[in-house]
Formats: C-alpha cells, structure tokens, sequence
C-alpha cells in the first residue's frame, strides 16, 4: 500500500483460493480521515468527513464487501466498535509504516484469504 498525501480507496479484485477465478469479488479499502466523532462508534460511522462519507457511499454501493483501514488499527470491519484516536502515518517512520503495511496484510489474509504481495 501507498501512504500518500491523502486517505485514499483502494478498490482490489481478490478471489479466496477456494473459489474459482470466476466467483471473484471486489472488495475495497477506504482511509482513515482525521475528523472523527468524540465518542466510541463502529468503524463506518467513527470518521465524519464529507471524504471519508463519499468513499463509504460509494464502496457500499459498488463492492460486495469494504473495510477502513485505520492508522491506529489497521484493517477494520465497518462494524468494529473503535474509540476516537489522533494517530497518521505521515508522522511514523520508514520502519513503522512497513509494520503496519505488513500487518493490514496479514489481517486481510484473515479477512479474505491469502492476498500475497509485498509491502
């Protein structure tokens, strides 16, 4: 994954190695964003940005299934009940951000199956 300017979706085309190639689905990454609510909510409605609530719009009416994918926490459900926080990427170094690459990797693994690849 990038860690850019920006939050950022990622539409990925992943298929389980226990489907056939044809039975693939979409799936989706939408970033964090920095304005959250004060107060514990699921992950889906934690960020308030008109950015992060245009990307949710959006992977929930064209992927089978999406996920937020945290500073803090990585790969989260939509449903994942998440305590506000005031973490980025952009202030972790070289090796941090790799740990947490490398981590959200394993948690798509667990997610959706082995997704490979390299961080």
């Amino acid at each position: 994954m990038v860690v850019g300017r920006t939050c950022l979706v990622a539409a990925i085309r992943s298929a389980r190695r226990t489907r056939p190639w044809w039975l693939s689905f979409e799936s989706a990454w939408v970033g964090c964003v920095k304005a959250k609510r004060t107060t514990a909510s699921p992950a889906e409605d934690l960020y308030v940005s008109t950015l992060f609530t245009g990307r949710r719009r959006y992977v929930e009416r064209t992927c089978d299934r999406w996920f937020v994918l945290s500073a803090k926490r990585g790969l989260l459900e939509p449903t994942a009940l998440v305590e506000p926080y005031d973490e980025t990427l952009k202030t972790k170094g070289r090796l941090e951000r790799r740990r947490w690459s490398e981590s959200v990797l394993e948690q798509l693994d667990t997610a959706l199956g082995e997704v490979g690849g390299t961080t």
